[in-house]
């Protein structure tokens, strides 16, 4: 984020010349063009030699643009130093990601303007962000303006058109969007004094906007404060599951849900349960009686069955044969994903499915579990996103390849 910062910098001396003396410039933007930061000074510069800006010239535009390049490269030396780490990053950056690819150019779009950025600004920023882009459009003259809504708009159009979608993409123009709500603001506020004919309005009426507008992200920060102040649902799990749980039993979790080191459990922790192939019968077989899921990671199979049809079945098999033994939500006073802990036993056992009167309400029924033996194999091989076997870690905090 610093770099950009100092990309924008580098590139003033162009800015500076983009008006007369007297008039005012097309100010910098410290992190709305960090990603692209040449593409900003071109369209400020290529505005001024259009207009005849006294100043403006081909080559003070090559110069800004050149400064921005060479800001960046002195600011970010190793991605020429170390190209082949850089260009891999790259790729990595367009790769299939489970929950963040399968749409469209416009599908993306779509919802970088729907969904990400108004999540991150929250809905009364994004309106009027929407309102102080239609007041530049209608004030088209002002270069300022055109310039900043025309950065934004190359950035958003061009992160749309990757293979992937993701909501920190749009982070370097959340200040420029910002600056359009600012502008919406000071558009309401100027247009409601003119409708109660009373012109001293204004000021207050802008102040009380902005205050509105400060209350959602107030409360959000409030609310971050207490959840980050009480245990998460992965710490709540962790220790439901060391105490419900019986020791040395064999258990497969997914990222991100309960922490497992130091407990006295052979656990295996995996991206997705269904990687490699796996099915509910094998990890039954290899002597695997609970599984922790989270839905954040097996609700993007099961909600597009027809794109992965056996990682839906995996998880719709689950659901139908385990027994549901506890879920932990976030909430207000909470953070964290939802977790499920499930347990499937083999036909031929006593299973706690057998013996739970309800496996559908596990926030009403304690725990019910049962020893399972341990498995003679711990070997299983990773994907391919690191080269290594997976490991299972065994009571006393011992791993075993």
């Amino acid at each position: 984020m610093h770099g950009g910062a100092v990309v924008a910098a580098g590139g003033q001396h162009l800015l500076r010349a983009t008006g007369p003396p007297g008039q005012p410039k097309v100010g910098h933007r410290p992190r709305g063009l960090q990603a692209q930061p040449g593409k900003g000074r071109v369209v400020a510069g290529v505005l001024a030699i259009r207009r005849r800006v006294p100043g403006a010239s081909v080559r003070r535009l090559a110069a800004g643009v050149g400064a921005a390049v060479a800001t960046f490269v002195l600011t970010t030396p190793y991605f020429l130093l170390d190209w082949s780490t850089a260009r891999a990053s790259l790729a990595n950056e367009d790769t299939s990601n489970l929950g963040h690819d399968g749409l469209s150019p416009i599908g993306n779009l779509r919802w970088y303007l729907g969904n990400a950025i108004p999540k991150s600004l929250t809905w009364p920023v994004a309106l009027l962000a929407a309102i102080g882009i239609v007041v530049a459009l209608r004030h088209w003259r002002d270069s300022r303006r055109l310039v900043l809504l025309a950065a934004v708009t190359t950035f958003v159009v061009a992160i749309s058109m990757s293979e992937l979608h993701w909501a920190r993409w749009p982070l370097p123009i959340l200040p420029v969007v910002v600056l359009f709500a600012v502008g919406g603001v000071v558009w309401l506020a100027a247009a409601s004094s003119a409708f109660l004919g009373e012109a001293a309005f204004a000021p207050a009426l802008a102040i009380a906007g902005i205050a509105l507008v400060a209350l959602w992200p107030a409360k959000d920060v409030i609310q971050l404060n207490v959840r980050e102040s009480r245990p998460s649902t992965r710490v709540v799990a962790r220790r439901w599951i060391e105490t419900n749980v019986p020791p040395g039993s064999e258990l497969v979790k997914e990222l991100k849900t309960a922490p497992l080191d130091d407990t006295d459990l052979h656990w295996m922790e995996r991206n997705t349960l269904t990687r490699d192939g796996w099915t509910l019968d094998r990890y039954v077989d290899d002597g695997f009686h609970y599984f922790v899921t989270n839905p954040g990671i097996s609700g993007n199979f099961s909600t597009q069955p027809r794109r992965y049809p056996v990682q839906a079945h995996f998880y719709r098999e689950l659901r139908r044969d385990g027994c549901l033994l506890h879920v932990f939500r976030p909430d207000s006073y909470r953070d964290g994903p939802v977790i499920r802990v499930y347990e499937v036993s083999d036909p031929d056992s006593t299973s706690a499915a057998a013996r739970s009167p309800d496996c559908t309400a596990p926030s009403m029924y304690p725990a019910h579990t049962v020893a399972v033996s341990a498995p003679a194999q711990w070997t299983r091989p990773i994907g391919a996103r690191n080269a290594r076997p997976y490991r299972v870690h065994t009571p006393g905090g011992k791993n075993a390849p």
